[in-house]
């Protein structure tokens, strides 16, 4: 399981939600020495903003290059309702 969050903080306590056993396993696997992805038994971190292109070219590049894993499934989950329109730092609402 890859969980893809733009929260550290937050994706470890899910992780620890999903599984009290788990345990954080820092292993940095990045070539360039980021430490973007910390590899746990089953369950893996990988930083992502979906509001920053650059994010998201970056956690595509770590999980194609540096992590090498199958996608079987993909789940999204995320949501926002604002009451005012809002741009991300690419200019996208």
């Amino acid at each position: 399981v890859i969980l893809a969050c733009r929260s550290r903080a937050r994706a470890m306590e899910a992780m620890q939600s999903i599984d009290p056993s788990w345990n954080e396993c820092r292993h940095n696997n990045s070539k360039n020495g980021s430490g973007a992805i910390l590899f746990g038994s089953r369950m893996h971190f990988l930083p992502l903003d979906l509001t920053s292109i650059q994010s998201i070219r970056t956690a595509v590049k770590i999980f194609l290059e540096e992590m090498k894993m199958p996608l079987h499934v993909l789940i999204n989950n995320a949501g926002v309702m604002l009451n005012e329109r809002m741009e991300t730092v690419d200019g996208l609402e």
